[in-house]
């Protein structure tokens, strides 16, 4: 991937209101959370394609390396606030957006990989088979 790069990742999994009572007992289920729930990291090139990724923890190692595997060096990345991703601007044109401020400042956004996990997380249970 080259060009124009937004990184993000997220939680996908049931939610415990969705569940009948006999599959939350004991489960370690709760109102909201990331227990039982799965950690997928996206890359969208934009005007490209996009490229997802099962990964066990969301620390810097992690991240790094599969931006390292996905993304040539020199390449614009469009990240969020989350700590890992500081130190990224050693090899890439590392760019962030602060959620808490703004969602945009021109080309600075994660909007594209949000927008994906949206339709993602919106559609058919068939990514979970």
């Amino acid at each position: 991937m080259g060009g124009e790069v937004e990184v993000d990742e997220t939680f996908i999994g049931g939610k415990a209101r969705n569940m009948h009572a006999s599959k939350k007992v004991g489960k370690g289920y709760r109102h909201r959370g990331i227990i039982n729930k799965t950690i997928v990291m996206g890359m969208l090139e934009r005007g490209g394609k996009v490229r997802t990724k099962i990964i066990q923890e969301r620390d810097k190692g992690t991240l790094h390396a599969h931006v390292a595997e996905c993304i040539a060096e020199g390449t614009t990345v469009y990240s969020d606030e989350w700590g890992p991703y500081t130190g990224l601007d050693e090899k890439y044109i590392h760019q962030v957006i602060n959620h808490a401020e703004k969602y945009v400042d021109g080309r600075v956004h994660t909007n594209g990989m949000e927008n994906f996990w949206s339709l993602l997380k919106r559609g058919s249970c068939w990514y979970l088979r």
